[in-house]
C-alpha cells in the first residue's frame, strides 16, 4: 500500500482518458488514494515545457494531441474546483 499513490498516480496519467478522474465513480474505484491537488501539480509540470516556452511558433494550424487535451481539460476542471 506504500506504493498505492504513485501507482495510481502513473496509470491516471498513462491512461487515454486522464478525465475520467473527474467521475466520482471511477476516481473511488481507481484513484481512491490520489488528491487532486498532486494530480494537477504532477500534470502542470508533464506539460510540453516548448508549449510554454514559444507559444504557437511551431504549431500554428497544427492539432493538439488528444491525449494532451484531454490532460488539459483535467488540470482545468480541477483548479475549478479548488
Amino acid at each position: 500500500m506504500a506504493l498505492a499513490e504513485s501507482r495510481q498516480l502513473i496509470n491516471l496519467l498513462s491512461s487515454n482518458h486522464p478525465e475520467n478522474f473527474l467521475n466520482p465513480v471511477i476516481r473511488e474505484r481507481s484513484y481512491d488514494a490520489l488528491d487532486y491537488r498532486k494530480v494537477v501539480t504532477v500534470s502542470e509540470k508533464l506539460r510540453d515545457p516548448s508549449d510554454r516556452l514559444f507559444g504557437t511558433f511551431g504549431s500554428r494550424g497544427a492539432r493538439q494531441n488528444p491525449k494532451r487535451k484531454s490532460l488539459d481539460i483535467l488540470i482545468r476542471r480541477l483548479k475549478d474546483v479548488s
